[in-house]
């Protein structure tokens, strides 16, 4: 059985577009060319779908390097701060003043943490093994009086982590459009590609000259 809605549809269009109709029957006319779009409206969408999902994948790439670099460069600062209320010709620092740390591999160790968030520590030359104790307890407050270290660095990775699995949910999205775009129906796609239509449906426009109807 017909679609009665389709049935209208051309009865309307025959109607009110006797010259694009009659064209039509000949693979030529507006309307004709509107749907042999459809190929070229699929190809246009597969390429920016895929064009969009490289850019997402690359800024992830770029992402997950700028993350260490930005965890590193927190440490340097953090490490800086500390190293300039040592002594000028201390060289070594230390919590418990028996493990001691040279000043050069602080900002890369692992226990970074453990000497900003201490009171006191104690620094030395190793050389002439000259020893002094050191207030560090307002040292966080002196680099960011709203956060601490661990704060700032827990900040780093979980606006990396959402910001992931943003990329990762349109990522996915994208390729789900991908997936079916060659299923899409045409109006759905000159709906999503307006552009491409625009300029055919305006000529179909001028060519209306309202007849009356005799169906």
């Amino acid at each position: 059985m017909l679609d009665a809605n389709k049935l209208l549809a051309i009865l309307i269009y025959k109607n009110v577009y006797p010259r694009d109709f009659e064209r039509l029957h000949r693979g030529t006319g507006i309307l004709a060319e509107i749907l042999n779009l459809q190929e070229e409206l699929i190809e246009t969408g597969e390429t920016t779908y895929r064009r969009e999902i490289a850019k997402l994948e690359k800024q992830l790439e770029i992402a997950e390097q700028q993350v260490p670099s930005d965890l590193r460069e927190l440490r340097q600062i953090y490490a800086m701060a500390l190293i300039e209320k040592l002594p000028a010709n201390h060289d070594s620092v230390s919590v418990d003043r028996r493990n001691w740390i040279k000043l050069s591999k602080l900002s890369s160790h692992d226990e970074l943490e453990l000497f900003i968030s201490a009171t006191r520590l104690s620094s030395r030359n190793d050389y002439y093994n000259n020893e002094s104790q050191i207030d560090v307890s307002t040292l966080q407050n002196e680099v960011d009086s709203q956060r601490t270290y661990h704060q700032r660095m827990t900040e780093i990775e979980n606006g990396a982590t959402d910001n992931k699995n943003k990329s990762l949910r349109e990522i996915h999205e994208l390729r789900s459009k991908l997936a079916v775009i060659r299923t899409t129906k045409l109006d759905e796609l000159l709906r999503l590609n307006t552009n491409h239509a625009h300029g055919l449906l305006k000529s179909l426009g001028k060519m209306v000259s309202w007849p009356v109807f005799w169906f």
